[in-house]
């Protein structure tokens, strides 16, 4: 291929992206109606050959391609010449009679012929350049390609300034890293995470213009006063998925402290995740100094998008739950005991906390709002500072931490009888060393005792027994198989059938706990005994599951990603930025409140292709109301992005 690159090899600068549910042409429960134009730009998506055949256009081939453009691309060409003018960047127009209405960005410092032009893109980044600003649009629409368009015109003004590229993870911190070196080959990038020994971090930051870093690494070097993240080298810091800028995460004292010493330093943020409090985004924007006009949001819906985005179906599938005698019973007295607490701690309060808790037919507390609970725990820590409520406080802060530890019981044991053993196991296991009282309360309570013996009984607990419980006179029922009890759940088979229906479709599916994640893996190794599987899952400090290290993360993603797994099963940490470019289907075991998850779910497939995510979800459960919660915040937040647009 004369003087191209292949965009295969360009890791996540544009995910191309997904239509949510119904967009202008779409009709209810079937496709959107696509238009020719858009047909060519899929067709050429697919065929991963480079755009662009030739480097040096003259202007008479420029006016002879354009002559041949239809209306609505020569005026997107021109408004796109336009905003690039004012980056310093230049827009051209690939020559292949195949490919018309396609346009790539050039610059000195850019891989040529790495980034296709956009329109919303340079829109946005000539709209921010050289100030702070936000950027929400919806995963997959080449957040870090708007980051692209931004660095060199840095560069140009700070020549010798550095860029901190900030990252919650240290997966996302890799993939940007592998992007940074891809489309900015001449300039020295590098990866600082805690992985990163301590004496490497100083020459690193010293010899590369470009820094990739978990925030909580930057945060560990400047407690130490190091030279790392001094704060007269940077130029530019970009701040990938703003939405942690909340309450104790390091985004926030990092922001405040950069601001603080260097007001020159320009403040990029990025995320696809927005609140479904407009007060939020306005709080983002104080705490980064960014201009009204420089908080820059899209979505699917804008025009400028539109011709840029890929289907995305969204499928709920309901199903009957059908518990065990077994859990049936714990989950009865697990909802007396939550019950209990919560009417206590209603007790000692002044306000009503109806509103912070799902109840079944019985009226039993079965499960928790979380962020909100969580506003509440902030008001008892309040009162650690009064000498007058302090007491009543620790009271309270003790209840609370009952009631998580209840939550996650009942949790843990609507997704299966494994999952509820192994959190018990964990419990048990550190008893010792934690010695909190909600915990010793729990684990010394007559009726958890009870659960575990039946537990027992039933083969199901395999560890050891603690050594608080007097198991002396227990037998286990030789009639028992453990497996079969565990794997006695309605949404293993069908996921096994969906994946049957789409033998070529590579697959990614979610679940919420690790324990959940180990069953549903044991489940699809003995029933899919012909496709390619693997976990993906973050460290632990657990006794029983020590999760995965960043090496084997990366050894995994890199593999599905280069197909060489047919099916990759995640916990929370495949949700956040990474790029998947061939997923055809998600599937979610279960259902997210979290709007901000379950947008980031959402966003792992259509990235370059139409996709499909199945959402599998118990009928006339917490599990349904989850889901319409996560689908009216939804709602909530398309409103938001308008409200924005204007």
């Amino acid at each position: 291929m004369k003087n191209g690159w292949p965009l295969r090899n360009l890791p996540n600068l544009f995910g191309e992206q997904e239509l949510l549910t119904l967009t202008p042409g779409t009709k209810r429960g079937g496709q959107r109606s696509i238009s020719p134009r858009h047909r060519r730009r899929q067709r050429t998506a697919k065929n991963e050959l480079s755009l662009f055949q030739s480097t040096n256009l003259t202007g008479d081939d420029t006016q002879k391609i354009l002559s041949e453009l239809d209306q609505e691309d020569k005026k997107r060409y021109q408004l796109m010449r336009d905003y690039a003018q004012k980056l310093n960047l230049v827009v051209e127009i690939a020559d292949d009679h195949e490919l018309f209405g396609h346009f790539y960005i050039q610059h000195p410092l850019l891989q040529e012929h790495a980034l296709e032009a956009r329109e919303y893109s340079l829109a946005i980044a000539s709209t921010i350049d050289q100030n702070n600003g936000i950027v929400i649009i919806p995963t997959g629409l080449g957040k870090t390609y708007i980051a692209l368009l931004l660095i060199p015109n840095c560069f140009q003004r700070n020549p010798h300034g550095k860029i901190l590229f900030l990252a919650p993870t240290k997966p996302l911190c890799s993939q940007h890293l592998l992007t940074m070196r891809t489309a900015l080959p001449t300039i020295n990038s590098c990866l600082l995470t805690g992985y990163v020994a301590k004496k490497n971090r100083l020459p690193l930051w010293q010899n590369n213009s470009i820094i990739i870093a978990t925030p909580q690494t930057i945060t560990a070097e400047l407690k130490k006063n190091s030279d790392v993240g001094r704060y007269t080298d940077i130029a530019m810091i970009i701040i990938d998925e703003l939405h942690h800028q909340t309450g104790r995460y390091d985004y926030v004292d990092l922001v405040e402290y950069y601001q603080a010493k260097n007001q020159a330093i320009q403040f990029l943020g990025f995320t696809a995740s927005t609140d479904t409090k407009i007060d939020s985004i306005e709080k983002w924007r104080q705490q980064l100094k960014a201009p009204k006009n420089c908080v820059q949001a899209r979505s699917f819906d804008s025009p400028d998008v539109l011709p840029y985005v890929h289907y995305r179906n969204v499928i709920p599938r309901y199903l009957d739950r059908k518990l065990t005698p077994l859990q049936k019973e714990f989950k009865n007295t697990l909802a007396q005991h939550l019950t209990n607490i919560v009417k206590q701690m209603a007790q000692m309060l002044t306000i009503n906390i109806s509103d912070l808790f799902y109840a079944n037919e019985q009226q039993l507390v079965v499960g928790v709002r979380v962020a909100k609970f969580n506003e509440l725990r902030t008001l008892f820590e309040k009162g650690l500072n009064r000498p007058d409520k302090k007491d009543k406080a620790y009271q309270l802060i003790s209840l609370y931490a009952s009631v998580m530890c209840y939550r996650s019981a009942i949790n843990s044991l609507n997704n299966g009888l494994a999952e509820f053993t192994h959190y018990l196991q964990r419990q048990y296991d550190s008893l010792d060393k934690n010695n909190k009282k909600f915990q010793q309360q729990f684990c010394n309570h007559s009726q958890i005792k009870a659960m575990v013996k039946k537990l027992y009984q039933h083969r199901l607990w395999k560890e050891e027994i603690p050594a608080c419980i007097d198991h002396r006179d227990w037998q286990k029922d030789e009639n028992h198989q453990s497996w079969q009890i565990a794997l006695q759940d309605e949404k293993l088979p069908l996921i096994v059938d969906i994946i049957n229906k789409s033998p070529s479709a590579q697959v990614l599916i979610f679940t919420n706990y690790r324990d959940t994640l180990r069953k549903v893996q044991y489940y699809l190794e003995q029933h899919l005994t012909n496709r390619h599987l693997g976990i993906l899952t973050g460290t632990s400090a657990k006794l029983h599951d020590p999760g995965m290290k960043q090496k084997e993360q990366i050894s995994t993603l890199d593999l599905f990603r280069q197909q060489k797994l047919d099916i990759l099963i995640s916990t929370s940490v495949g949700e956040e930025g990474l790029d998947f470019p061939a997923v055809d289907l998600v599937i979610f075991y279960e259902p997210i409140p979290d709007i901000r998850r379950y947008i980031q779910r959402l966003g792992r497939t259509a990235r370059h292709h139409d996709g499909t995510v199945q959402i599998l979800i118990y009928r006339n459960t917490e599990e349904e109301k989850l889901f319409n919660m996560a689908r009216s915040r939804e709602k909530i937040i398309k409103e938001i992005i308008k409200h924005l647009q204007h």
